[in-house]
């Protein structure tokens, strides 16, 4: 059996409208930022999780960084367990020209929605 947890970062869209947008239609404003995700994919007993950071926007969801954790890491919830994640080295960044796996799994993303 496998478990999936989405988190949403709500700090990105938790800006208000200023006083001088507030009279503007709807297609002169900007367009929505991108909100920053992750998903978090478990399975039964296994000893790790996968985590997929994400960003959502106008096109849907694109891949940002895959990463294995061990389970109890990878499900540490609060500033705490965001800090030991992200104070991990994971090794080199990659972008999708280089990484053809996350490219191809956003253009599917992409298509899906």
């Amino acid at each position: 059996m496998y478990s999936l947890k989405l988190t949403f970062q709500i700090s990105d869209i938790d800006s208000p409208l200023s006083e001088e947008t507030a009279g503007q239609p709807e297609e002169d404003l900007a367009p929505p930022p991108v909100i920053t995700c992750s998903l978090v994919v478990s399975k039964g007993n296994h000893e790790n999780s996968l985590s997929i950071d994400l960003e959502a926007g106008e096109e849907g969801f694109s891949i940002t960084n895959l990463a294995i954790f061990p389970k109890s890491l990878a499900e540490a919830e609060g500033a705490e367990g965001d800090w030991q994640r992200r104070s991990r080295y994971l090794g080199p960044r990659e972008s999708s020209h280089i990484c053809p796996q996350v490219g191809r799994a956003n253009d599917r993303i992409r298509s899906a929605g």
